[in-house]
């Protein structure tokens, strides 16, 4: 079914709509002392590109368990048959990156590069990758 202009809904009207049964518990990783886990539910949609439909990617919505705080929302262009547990997996990534960049620039000496290429800049990045 193509998406019609009248049916656009902004995301937090979509999460408002959603059912109790579409919201699963799900653990991201292992806190200090405690698990952490969040509410997920995910729902294709059709993006918005230009005024104009889009293609038909998942809206991952993560909430806390406990129901106060900030609600989060990603999309997806992941193949339909992808579970919810992998698209809640991968939305818990972005801390491990930003964790890696401060690393590579705290001790790993990512931004004291002094290069002029993109030869010399890219085996500089690839040496503090591998350290």
């Amino acid at each position: 079914m193509r998406p019609v202009r009248d049916r656009v809904q902004r995301v937090e009207a979509v999460a408002a709509l959603l059912p109790a049964e579409a919201w699963r518990v799900l653990c991201l990783r292992e806190g200090s002392g405690e698990p952490v886990a969040f509410q997920f539910a995910a729902v294709r949609v059709w993006a918005v590109r230009d005024g104009g439909p889009g293609p038909c990617v998942w809206l991952l919505i993560r909430r806390p368990v406990s129901g106060e705080g900030e609600v989060k929302y990603y999309l997806s262009n992941a193949v339909a048959e992808t579970p919810l547990e992998v698209l809640a997996l991968v939305s818990g990534c972005r801390v491990r990156v930003e964790e890696y960049l401060e690393d590579g620039k705290s001790f790993l000496g990512m931004s004291q590069y002094e290069c002029r290429s993109w030869a010399g800049w890219h085996h500089h990045m690839s040496l503090v990758a591998l350290a």
